[in-house]
């Protein structure tokens, strides 16, 4: 005599077996550990900063240093304005990566995956999106530490190969630096040197740097 299991059609089992995995109750963004401090890092936008970048290259054997402002309005993206050692700005938003020099002259990025995926993660990034970054990268550290430290591990090898490892240090409801790490010889560290969280943007402002 067959048992029930016997008698069951194996499709049948597997789609009982996905049934039965959808319903499992998942980690929600709000009930992460890192809630709270990603709440309080959110509250500190629009943010303005300056920042300092030191490039790490296996070829150099001092880091190349650049230094420049931040600005980060949540409506329009992200905006680098370097001016140290060559003026440009670097956009990140929506539509993707977007080069501007101190002409005005603009060069976009290719439209290809790896664009769009490494914008789209700065921007969840810069917005503190938890639900977002969750389903991109895994998330390691510790949220109630004092300074905290939170690594991002892309889950995508593309996005590994384009933006590597993200390390995110800070002190309270302040981020102090950002690494993002290729290898242990290639990696690029930018260390926010001051900060104005709450920063209000004006119609210039927002025309100037950002699109």
């Amino acid at each position: 005599m067959l048992s029930v299991a016997q008698k069951t059609p194996p499709m049948t089992l597997l789609r009982a077996l996905l049934l039965a995995t959808c319903l499992l109750p998942a980690l929600r963004a709000e009930d992460s550990p890192w809630a709270p401090l990603f709440a309080r890092l959110q509250a500190n936008t629009p943010l303005l900063s300056t920042f300092t970048e030191a490039r790490h290259y296996p070829f150099r054997l001092v880091p190349l240093t650049l230094t420049g402002e931040l600005r980060f309005a949540p409506a329009h993206g992200l905006s680098l304005r370097y001016l140290t050692p060559e003026p440009f700005t670097l956009l990140v938003d929506d539509a993707g990566l977007l080069m501007r020099d101190d002409r005005g002259r603009e060069r976009t990025a290719p439209p290809d995956h790896r664009a769009q995926a490494t914008a789209h993660a700065l921007l969840h990034l810069m917005h503190f999106d938890l639900a977002a970054l969750q389903q991109t990268f895994d998330l390691a550290g510790d949220p109630a530490a004092d300074p905290w430290t939170l690594q991002l591990t892309p889950r995508d090898p593309a996005l590994t190969e384009t933006l590597g490892t993200l390390t995110v240090t800070g002190h309270a409801d302040r981020v102090s630096t950002i690494v993002m790490t290729k290898s242990p010889r290639q990696f690029i560290e930018i260390t926010v040197t001051s900060a104005t969280p709450r920063a209000t943007f004006s119609a210039d402002d927002l025309a100037r740097y950002f699109r």
